[in-house]
């Protein structure tokens, strides 16, 4: 009986000190959360240089207004390609940035073109109700499909040769200014060449 008490008390111990304290759980969380955060973001890298330095290659797209564009034919402008959809915050905050692009640029040979995965009366909707002034795309799914966009919103700019020179994932679900102030200086130096 004696070395049964003995026993049972050496297994309490070890089973005490095996189970982590709230502090290591809460750790290691953190740092599973991290490794996530790392992984998705090395993933993101690894799509966006298989485009960046690339042409955009042969999309035709029409807007809502009824104006086509054909992208890889619109050598001379620089085109911010701008990827979105109603249910995604950061798309909608981003909105006043891009009709400040927009205004800023155009008579610069800028073209912000929006390419949302919604349906026409739902683009339409939002353009009426977020004041939306450069020219939109409905029912891009494809074209998304086609340039591997699953992050919203995704900004891709486009130089004067029609070579994509970078891509912008994820926005802000509270600051209108990110996108203005992260992409306006690339704008500028394309502008520049």
């Amino acid at each position: 009986m004696k070395y049964l008490s003995i026993l049972v008390f050496l297994l309490a111990l070890i089973s005490c000190r095996s189970q982590p304290t709230s502090s290591t759980r809460k750790h290691s969380t953190v740092q599973d959360t991290q490794q996530g955060e790392d992984e998705f973001q090395a993933f993101l890298e690894g799509k966006t240089v298989k485009y960046l330095g690339k042409p955009i290659g042969n999309i035709k797209v029409t807007t809502t207004d009824g104006v086509s564009y054909e992208l890889d034919k619109m050598k001379g402008k620089i085109i911010l390609l701008s990827f979105w959809f109603k249910q995604c915050k950061p798309c909608m905050v981003e909105i006043p940035s891009l009709n400040e692009l927009h205004a800023k640029y155009k008579e610069k040979g800028v073209v912000v073109l929006a390419a949302s995965t919604d349906n026409e009366a739902t683009v339409r909707a939002i353009m009426a109700d977020k004041k939306i002034k450069y020219p939109t795309v409905a029912n891009a799914r494809a074209i998304a499909d086609q340039l591997e966009v699953t992050v919203y919103p995704t900004n891709i700019l486009i130089d004067q040769q029609g070579i994509i020179r970078k891509i912008y994932t994820g926005g802000s679900a509270f600051d209108a200014t990110q996108t203005y102030l992260e992409i306006k200086p690339d704008i500028e130096v394309l502008l520049k060449k």
